[in-house]
């Protein structure tokens, strides 16, 4: 492996056929700088173009996935400084995200969650093929309360599995999502015990690699098919 950018805000590790990226912000609970999505795009355009990658499993160090978007953003959206455009600009970063997720990266994306993933971390959760979750973490999108709209992806792929009620109360409330109620919705595919996420994500990684590359594509074209269509 060749040596680590110091700057950089994502860990890429080659494990076999599965290129491991870990969000490496750990002071700053992984929160979502511009310099972090954009190492986090560029490792997985990285992972699409690379043919000896088959899998991707993505991970937080520290405390948990992701606590979100930055304070500082947030706080002017709260103040209202320049409300209408940062809006905006979020929506376009979470576009390219969604772009990349579902379009760009036919390899199919594991993301395993540990402690938390809030806001833009459950957008994460969202767009992955297959999330796996320590049983004392939990999930949350709580951009209501900042008086925006939730993540695009949040709320496209979970209106999908959970019914509109109990959407809105966790849209709206911005409530936490503990793993047994995000595994009963749907909202995630697989709970392990406290600390084995990564883990249990990588050998589920590891067993996905082993799939024909066309069969696992054919997959995700499939299960993705209606919600990009309503992003295009």
């Amino acid at each position: 492996m060749p040596a680590q950018d110091t700057d950089a805000t994502v860990v890429v590790e080659r494990v076999g056929a599965v290129l491991s990226v870990e969000l490496d912000r750990p002071d700053k609970l992984n929160a979502a700088s511009p310099q972090l999505q954009a190492d986090l795009n560029a490792a997985l355009r990285a992972a699409a173009a690379d043919d000896d990658v088959r899998a991707v499993v993505l991970s937080g160090r520290g405390r948990g996935l992701s606590s979100g978007g930055d304070t500082a953003v947030l706080e002017q959206l709260v103040t209202g400084t320049a409300a209408e455009e940062l809006q905006r600009e979020l929506s376009d970063l979470t576009a390219e995200r969604l772009r990349l997720a579902f379009a760009e990266l036919v390899k199919p994306l594991v993301v395993a969650v540990h402690g938390f993933a809030i806001g833009w971390g459950a957008e994460l959760v969202a767009m992955a093929d297959v999330a796996v979750m320590d049983d004392d973490a939990y999930l949350q999108e709580p951009h209501a309360r900042f008086g925006i709209a939730p993540a695009p992806a949040c709320e496209l792929v979970w209106s999908r599995f959970v019914p509109p009620g109990v959407l809105t109360e966790i849209l709206g409330l911005g409530r936490r999502v503990p793993a047994d109620e995000a595994l009963r919705w749907g909202l995630v595919a697989r709970v392990v015990p406290a600390g084995s996420a990564r883990t249990a994500a990588l050998e589920l990684a590891a067993e996905l690699a082993q799939v024909p590359a066309s069969g696992l594509a054919a997959v995700k074209r499939a299960v993705h098919r209606e919600v990009v269509a309503r992003l295009a």
